[in-house]
């Protein structure tokens, strides 16, 4: 899977153990990056971009405001919307909007919506011990 890094820049190096010592994070490596796929990328964009205008939309708009190419960006503003994150509305005048308050939306959501299910970490995969 092809993807963009994503500096995770807010990670601590160091952690406390039980015991109250200090200790490297395990698989921490210095300038760590995460890779998200290109179409969880767009979304950002997409939610983003609607967050800061606050208004209605169309998708040819919002391509051309997000470097996404329209077909792309279709097919993720039905994702998003299908999931809850926007508002569409049909019409010579409609467009999309977001359907809570950006603080409300998390980069969870939105990659959920285009990726399906996100594994953050593999502590959180079944049978992982």
């Amino acid at each position: 899977m092809r993807g963009v890094p994503i500096h995770l820049s807010g990670i601590k190096r160091k952690i406390k153990t039980s015991d109250g010592r200090h200790a490297d994070r395990p698989g921490f490596k210095e300038g760590m990056h995460m890779r998200i796929t290109r179409e969880s990328e767009y979304a950002i964009r997409i939610v983003d971009y609607l967050a800061r205008g606050n208004r209605l939309a169309g998708s040819a708009e919002i391509s051309e405001e997000t470097a996404a190419p329209l077909r792309f960006t279709k097919n993720i503003l039905q994702k998003l919307a299908h999931k809850g994150i926007l508002n569409a509305y049909r019409g010579m005048h409609g467009g999309y909007r977001l359907a809570r308050l950006p603080e409300e939306i998390s980069l969870y959501d939105v990659m959920e919506a285009t990726d399906g299910l996100v594994r953050l970490s593999s502590c959180l995969e079944e049978g992982h011990e």
